[in-house]
């Protein structure tokens, strides 16, 4: 992999985060998508069209993936930043998928891939990217496929964990076999990617913990639907960890009144101070507040506020060592690297009070997940 070195503004709940520069080669959800959208704009402009329908994008289905809200998230941010209005019906509409395809040096990767369609289903245009970068989108294999192991994790709700100090590829192939043959390892109410693995995540329900079931290496908690729960989040390490939480494929920050100028989220994680354990409690939707998790009809959730109906019911937590800005880094951190279901929506507002603070961010160490919807 390439360098992966972010420094982020964050916030204490002691904690949260917001990316403030990047210094990353590796490709994120973003860059890819913001690679095809270009080319998908440009298309809508030469026809005179500007509105457009989005509709599903859907995983592998293998691998139990729930990612697909999140990049349709994206998809509607990057359209309406540049003018094309994403509304319900539209004289054209875009669908897609994304599925896991091979790197070089035994890695893996996300391509997305997908067709602008009429109303009538026939495709007008679409963009897929073979290994070689080839495909109707055109460009280059590393500006549209995933290749940034954070956003591999969150993509496919996968728990891995990653030795920083392994070479490259390595690297590649713990988090290829983990993603094929997922394992996920119980001591009493929380999980994490092994035993030895410093991190954990628990699922609270009314405020207490619930019993985890494994099965087929994926891990399920029971929350019934108006149940309001919380995500407790365990750092053991002898670091802060930045933390990226994503509900049904969508980053916990997603709804956040605090906005960058471009319209993004200020904040993308929360920093969970090394030997501590930290309970989130809902959408941030500022400093002071977040609006609590609460299990919904696919109605009434967090997924439908962007129309899509697939690929829900998965909490993922993925961890990164953190440390200040311009502060003595890890010394083992490597920057050489390259329906009818159940879903979370918008419970009451509940306090949760978190401070700003700078961090710089390293390589993905570990991710967990958690299903709630089978």
């Amino acid at each position: 992999m390439k360098t992966l070195k972010t420094t982020v503004t964050a916030l204490l709940t002691t904690t949260l985060l917001a990316v403030f520069a990047a210094d990353s080669r590796a490709t994120g959800l973003h860059d890819a998508v913001g690679g095809v959208c270009e080319k998908l704009c440009r298309y809508l402009e030469a026809k005179g069209e500007t509105q457009i329908a989005i509709g599903q994008f859907v995983g592998p289905p293998q691998i139990a993936s729930t990612s697909g809200p999140g990049i349709v998230k994206v998809f509607h941010d990057y359209f309406e930043q540049h003018g094309i209005k994403v509304v319900k019906r539209a004289n054209i509409g875009l669908k897609g998928e994304y599925s896991l395809t091979k790197l070089p040096h035994e890695g893996v990767g996300i391509k997305i891939y997908g067709s602008l369609v009429d109303p009538f289903g026939d495709v007008l245009t679409d963009f897929s990217l073979d290994a070689d970068g080839g495909g109707g989108g055109g460009g280059s294999h590393d500006d549209y496929v995933v290749d940034d192991h954070k956003d591999i994790a969150h993509l496919l709700g996968a728990t891995t964990e990653i030795y920083t100090e392994d070479r490259e590829i390595d690297r590649n192939r713990d988090l290829k076999k983990q993603i094929l043959h997922p394992q996920l390892y119980v001591d009493q109410h929380k999980c994490g990617p092994s035993k030895g693995s410093p991190y954990r995540i628990e699922i609270l329900v009314h405020g207490q913990p619930v019993p985890i079931d494994v099965t087929d290496g994926l891990g399920f908690v029971k929350i019934n639907r108006h149940d309001i729960y919380a995500v407790r989040i365990y750092n053991n390490s002898q670091y802060d960890a930045a933390v990226r939480l994503s509900i049904d494929g969508l980053n916990v920050f997603t709804f956040s009144q605090l906005r960058k100028p471009d319209g993004q989220p200020k904040y993308k994680f929360y920093i969970v101070p090394a030997h501590k354990m930290v309970t989130l409690k809902g959408w941030h939707l500022d400093n002071h507040t977040v609006s609590s998790f609460k299990v919904t009809s696919y109605a009434d959730s967090a997924a439908a506020s962007i129309n899509h109906q697939h690929d829900i019911g998965t909490i993922t937590a993925v961890f990164s060592a953190a440390w200040p800005k311009g502060g003595k880094k890890p010394h083992d951190e490597n920057y050489t690297a390259k329906g009818g279901r159940n879903a979370t929506g918008f419970g009451p507002p509940v306090s949760q009070v978190v401070q700003e603070v700078q961090r710089e961010v390293g390589q993905m160490r570990a991710s967990i997940s958690l299903r709630y919807s089978r």
